[in-house]
């Protein structure tokens, strides 16, 4: 698996500023001020930073479990008036000793950041936290846990290839490179703002080099895998064309 140089910076120092705020007192101790910037949204004045205050998970609702995997479990969540998605590393990971669990949160944190920056109608991660390396999974007073944003409850996934065209053409054109998906599932997928997005990406490819390789095994996936009804030459081409 090849990946760029500037995926590889750039989640460094994603993870870098992550880090920087690695508890070391007890959540007791911790201060109401602290947090993570939001990652900024575009209809944002750029003057006032948007603050999660991650202290505020002492106060998580656990509204229902909605996923596992391996790795990681997916819960909706209530803080206040807001809903979010948390996902945290699964208690039952045999990855966990060896941080696979975490890395693959911020990992996947990263690519939809990244994603979202370049197109604000993708799905929006609301924030990051990191308390501990190792809590129970319904710990959200410790351990990682990143945030995003619930999908509207009244839009369903479309299978018009259109759709799906787009969202492959996202991928390939991304600046972190050429986003490869393997292995999928129909419910990794979600519709928000009119597109489809990918919710679960923390196996994905990321290829330095952009070619018709990584674009015909996407559409491979879609065809063959989500039953989206489409040439897989002719899937390629519109990718591939500007």
């Amino acid at each position: 698996m090849k990946h760029s140089t500037l995926s590889s910076n750039a989640i460094w120092s994603m993870i870098t500023v992550v880090c920087a705020l690695h508890i070391e007192y007890t959540h007791a101790d911790v201060p109401d001020t602290l947090g993570v910037r939001h990652f900024r949204d575009s209809n944002d004045d750029n003057k006032t930073p948007m603050m999660f205050n991650c202290s505020q998970l002492s106060n998580t609702h656990v509204v229902s479990k909605i996923g596992s995997g391996i790795t990681k479990t997916a819960f909706r969540i209530q803080l206040g008036d807001e809903t979010f998605i948390a996902k945290r590393v699964s208690a039952e990971s045999p990855d966990k000793r060896t941080r696979m669990g975490v890395y693959k949160l911020l990992k996947e944190a990263h690519i939809l950041h990244t994603l979202h920056g370049e197109n604000q109608n993708a799905m929006r991660v609301r924030g990051v936290c990191i308390f501990s390396e190792d809590a129970d999974m319904y710990d959200f007073q410790n351990g990682v846990t990143v945030l995003y944003e619930t999908q509207s409850q009244h839009e369903r996934i479309s299978f018009n290839f259109k759709h799906w065209i787009d969202f492959l053409k996202r991928l390939h054109l991304s600046s972190l490179g050429s986003i490869v998906i393997t292995d999928t599932k129909r419910d990794q997928f979600t519709m928000m703002r009119g597109q489809i997005n990918m919710h679960d990406m923390d196996d994905v490819f990321i290829q330095a080099t952009r070619n018709e390789k990584s674009v015909r095994a996407n559409c491979n996936q879609i065809v063959d895998r989500l039953g989206v009804v489409i040439d897989v030459q002719e899937c390629i081409n519109m990718v591939m064309t500007p």
